[in-house]
């Protein structure tokens, strides 16, 4: 709960300016980095008030979505301004990019047609990000980019919100670190490019399998194409399927699904 009310208080410092104790606290650390969409950095000399205060920031971080407006303050590579799968993320993390040239949101939306410049962002990032990219509404362009809090319905921080999310972040943190080291060695491998890119919405849970057409409304069976018995997941399809278990046993692999019942996605890749 301490993150959860410390992370309030970023809320107020960047968000709430006009605040006395968020004039107060810039008046008394003017140089420290303050800005909420990078990862805060406690000095050395740094208090322990302030340390722990840079620990609730990571938790506020993890909430925080900018809402585009006319694009032109938001970085389109390390913003948080895109969804996946509810979370506020980065096209940069998404996609693994490396080194790749400042970009602003603004520069790929087409302004004359008032809406995303689909063509570009197909030669940029997967299908699958850009479909996402395609369903955030274009506003007017008098409108500034804003942050809202992704954790509540009406956009505003609250503390049971934030201690919910600190806690889903500290059990899978564990794995979510797993999955990063899997991405950064996927793109390495030299497999063909589509390949990697199937493994990609794999690990995503991007495939279009019959839960996610259900969540997306899509009309059509959403039963498992091979055994016409299940409610098709991405889970179910690559291991829970009979007819999958037996592909699975009888190829070169020969590896009894059974017996890594429970597995994460992280630890199946390394497999």
């Amino acid at each position: 709960m301490n993150l959860a009310l410390l992370a309030k208080l970023w809320w107020k410092i960047i968000l709430d300016e006009s605040s006395l104790w968020s004039r107060t606290f810039k008046a008394i650390y003017p140089k420290w980095d303050l800005h909420y969409k990078r990862k805060a950095k406690a000095p050395g000399e740094a208090s322990f008030f302030w340390k722990s205060l840079v620990k609730a920031a990571e938790v506020f971080r993890k909430g925080l979505v900018i809402c585009i407006g006319n694009g032109e303050s938001t970085e389109f590579w390390d913003d948080p301004w895109l969804l996946w799968q509810g979370k506020p993320t980065t096209i940069r993390g998404l996609c693994e990019m490396e080194m790749v040239e400042k970009l602003k949101v603004c520069e790929v939306i087409d302004r004359n047609a008032q809406q995303w410049d689909s063509q570009l962002l197909k030669e940029m990032v997967p299908e699958p990000v850009v479909n996402s990219i395609l369903q955030i509404p274009i506003r007017h362009n008098s409108f500034e980019d804003s942050v809202k809090w992704n954790g509540s319905t009406n956009g505003a921080f609250s503390v049971k919100s934030a201690y919910a999310l600190a806690m889903v972040e500290e059990s899978s943190s564990s794995s979510g670190q797993e999955l990063d080291l899997c991405f950064k060695k996927l793109w390495k491998l030299r497999i063909p490019a589509s390949l990697q890119l199937f493994i990609w919405r794999v690990f995503n849970l991007a495939l279009p399998v019959g839960e996610v057409l259900d969540k997306h409304h899509v009309m059509g069976d959403l039963e498992c194409t091979w055994c016409n018995k299940s409610y098709e997941t991405h889970d179910h399809l690559f291991f829970g399927c009979e007819w999958v278990k037996r592909v699975w046993f009888f190829s070169p692999v020969n590896m009894v699904v059974q017996d890594r019942a429970g597995w994460n996605w992280g630890q199946w890749f390394h497999q």
